[in-house]
């Protein structure tokens, strides 16, 4: 089988590859055993990885090395208002208050986690074990057996603690707008599903960065999965 790893902004569209280089790990987990994705091949759109999954239900996860950019002063309220994040006027605020520059720098941080299951499910929860992500969504049920119409539960971790109270935004294949959601106070969200394809759940925290050199450090997490019809 085939991993695209792809940037871009119309979901699943594979647009910009991810260089080699950006990636700090790629891995995969059974319910018997784990270990690391070969080194990918670039190619036009996508940074792919090629594994050979066995029977059962397989957790892909990957891990980009941070990454330094900057914004203008224009260009800031509306990329904050783009993260989805809760305290977006805070931070607006704040950044206007401590911005010494006309520009600012910032790093961000992407993390993206997929299922894949060859043949029928098995009775291994491997699905809801944490991969080690800093920031990371993990299914309450099964990602791989669902069908339309059926309700998706998903916990939100960061650092390995329920992130309560927090928004996460689900993306339909196909689909002009997500659905929006926020995690309860135990950090978990119920998600319906009400059509087959290829859905992806997303969420953002921005936080004071810890490099001088930047403002902000921004991590960005992804979880894929397909819904079968009925």
């Amino acid at each position: 089988m085939t991993l695209s790893l792809s940037s871009g902004m119309e979901f699943p569209k594979l647009d910009h590859a991810i260089a080699p280089d950006r990636v700090a790990s790629a891995k995969w987990q059974t319910a018997r055993n784990r270990g690391e994705l070969p080194t990918g091949t670039s190619a036009v759109h996508a940074l792919e990885f090629r594994a050979d999954a066995g029977q059962g239900i397989t957790v892909y996860s990957v891990v980009l090395h941070p990454r330094p950019s900057k914004l203008k002063r224009e260009q800031v309220r509306e990329y904050i208002d783009h993260l989805g994040i809760p305290n977006a006027n805070a931070a607006f605020t704040e950044w206007e208050r401590t911005a010494k520059s006309n520009e600012t720098g910032y790093r961000y941080v992407k993390y993206a986690k997929t299922f894949v299951r060859t043949g029928a499910a098995d009775t291994s929860r491997v699905w809801a074990e944490p991969a080690g992500m800093r920031l990371e969504l993990i299914p309450q049920n099964d990602p791989t057996s669902l069908t339309a119409g059926v309700t998706l539960e998903v916990l939100l971790a960061d650092r390995g603690k329920p992130l309560p109270r927090y928004p996460v935004a689900l993306l339909r294949e196909g689909a002009k707008e997500p659905i929006n959601a926020v995690t309860d106070a135990e950090g978990r969200v119920r998600l319906d599903v009400p059509e087959a394809g290829r859905y992806m759940l997303r969420a953002t925290i921005l936080e004071p960065s810890e490099d001088k050199a930047a403002a902000w450090d921004v991590h960005f997490t992804t979880m894929t999965f397909e819904v079968s019809a009925k």
